[in-house]
């Protein structure tokens, strides 16, 4: 199986955990637990969908040919490499850049609808796979470096995963 094709499978995974999650009712998208988050359910889902759009935006766009030369456009940094081989992010450690960071109040109609949004890049990207896998150049990444569209890939599955551990301790919380 390529490996666009597998990250993609993956983060479709977590995506379905989403959209599961955002089914379940106002009461626990609202819920928050300061001592794990300052952010709420829905807050953690908002950011979820827009950290995976620029992801799957990246990817696509790499993966036409529309990112920078990887000799010229630097390395992954070290953080950046750990992240995409451990398919772990340190909690509390990095701060979301401005563009991601969630809406104070997101509009919970609108939540399950842009997941689906997600669902179908996710089959556009899935018709591209080979495109996805061969791509020659980068798009970097605010805060980890130069990433291959295959890169973009891992990541969204890798930080969706991350967030949803968040969710699931702040649903667990007392």
């Amino acid at each position: 199986m390529p490996r666009a094709e597998r990250h993609l499978n993956s983060f479709a995974s977590s995506l379905a955990a989403c959209e599961s999650l955002a089914s379940q009712g106002e009461a626990r998208l609202l819920r928050r637990a300061d001592a794990i988050s300052r952010w709420s359910v829905a807050q953690q889902l908002d950011h979820i969908v827009e950290a995976a759009k620029y992801c799957l935006n990246f990817a696509s766009q790499v993966s036409h040919g529309e990112g920078e030369d990887a000799a010229s456009a630097g390395k992954t940094k070290f953080i950046g490499r750990v992240i995409l081989v451990t398919g772990w992010i340190p909690r509390g450690k990095g701060k979301a850049p401005q563009v991601v960071v969630p809406e104070d109040e997101p509009d919970l109609d609108r939540l399950a609808n842009r997941l689906a949004g997600l669902r179908v890049e996710c089959g556009a990207l899935a018709d591209r796979s080979l495109a996805l896998d061969t791509a020659e150049c980068v798009a970097r990444h605010p805060l980890l470096g130069a990433f291959t569209a295959c890169d973009w890939l891992r990541f969204a599955g890798v930080h969706t995963r991350h967030h949803l551990k968040i969710v699931r301790d702040i649903l667990g919380a007392g």
